[in-house]
């Protein structure tokens, strides 16, 4: 009987697209899971709140193999496939920008997020997730270009990544609360005003 990982390798062999969407999705799902836990217990370990919904989205904005195509094309170049270096600068430089500005800017899609609130959230979180980032990718990158195999440098990032998805996970379920909290004080304020209406009704009718 073949072992876990054969048949992992069998996967990546013959259906390398569906097998990195799929594990993406399980490994964004597992940290959003995982993120959301650390979120409640910071809470106070509020129990029932919990949100499925938007693990799945996070989830699905994570799914596409975007990587397998960048690695492919790393590898096609023929100054670029034989300077890891050179690989581990644009990797860094170009590619991991890109691929957080499609996380904020597709989360922010699915999340029903309007263009105005996203590029706010680009402004207040983008620099600051880009530099959290080269403290771990530029040696994940290194040795992912280095030493891992070709066919499984998507999976190796995507193992690096559940760290990555974790703090991203972290990162939008405090705009989460902060839009949340939003809404409350905006229920707090129409709230009030209707009872200050009430109040100038009362007086006047006496």
């Amino acid at each position: 009987m073949p072992s876990l990982a054969e048949l992992y390798a069998e996967a990546l062999r013959t259906r390398p697209l569906q097998t990195k969407a799929a594990i993406g999705f399980i490994g964004a799902a597992a940290s959003n899971i995982v993120a959301q836990c650390t979120a409640q217990k910071g809470r106070g370990g509020t129990r029932g709140s919990f949100q499925w919904a938007i693990c799945f989205l996070f989830a699905l904005h994570n799914s596409p193999p975007l990587s397998h195509f960048w690695y492919a094309f790393l590898e096609r170049v023929p100054r670029l496939s034989k300077s890891p270096i050179l690989k581990v600068i644009l990797d860094n430089v170009i590619w991991r920008p890109f691929l957080l500005l499609y996380s904020f800017v597709c989360f922010g899609i699915l999340m029903g997020r309007t263009p105005k609130e996203i590029m706010a959230e680009l402004r207040a979180k983008f620099v600051s997730s880009y530099v959290t980032g080269l403290k771990i990718y530029p040696v994940a990158s290194f040795v992912n270009m280095t030493i891992v195999p070709l066919d499984m440098r998507t999976s190796f990032s995507e193992l690096v990544g559940f760290f990555w998805n974790w703090y991203l996970s972290m990162a939008f379920a405090a705009t989460a609360s902060d839009e949340e909290l939003e809404d409350d004080e905006d229920r707090d304020e129409e709230d009030d005003d209707d009872d200050e209406e009430d109040d100038c009704g009362d007086d006047f009718d006496d």
